[in-house]
């Protein structure tokens, strides 16, 4: 895996890399990447990379894609999903997705 600068990871996170000298070539404007993924005791659900602004309707379609098919398959009679204080997860449209799902929610 390569940045656009041709730089792999590992060379970026070399120490010997690493100046306060260093400069970082301009690049050309580039869309704004985002990944989101979930964490529990049995594992990590896929992850989700979208680009774009998430509103509430873009977080309930990465619920649906991601965190349901992970619950389904390992807490199939319980789980509770913590949430950060992003007014996407406090939503009308996800408290009412949430219930749909049988979730139980908290705030992390």
């Amino acid at each position: 895996m390569h940045s656009a600068a041709g730089v792999s990871p590992q060379e970026v996170l070399s120490p010997e890399k690493c100046s306060e000298e260093a400069e970082i070539p301009p690049q050309a404007p580039t869309q704004d990447l985002y990944i989101w993924g979930g964490i529990s005791k049995s594992g990590a659900t896929c992850l989700v990379m979208f680009t774009g602004i998430m509103n509430a309707t873009k977080y309930g379609d990465i619920l649906s894609v991601s965190l349901l098919p992970f619950l389904r398959k390992h807490y199939p009679n319980f789980h509770r999903l913590y949430q950060n204080n992003d007014p996407n997860h406090a939503s009308r449209y996800i408290q009412a997705f949430l219930q749909l799902m049988g979730s139980t929610a908290g705030r992390a």
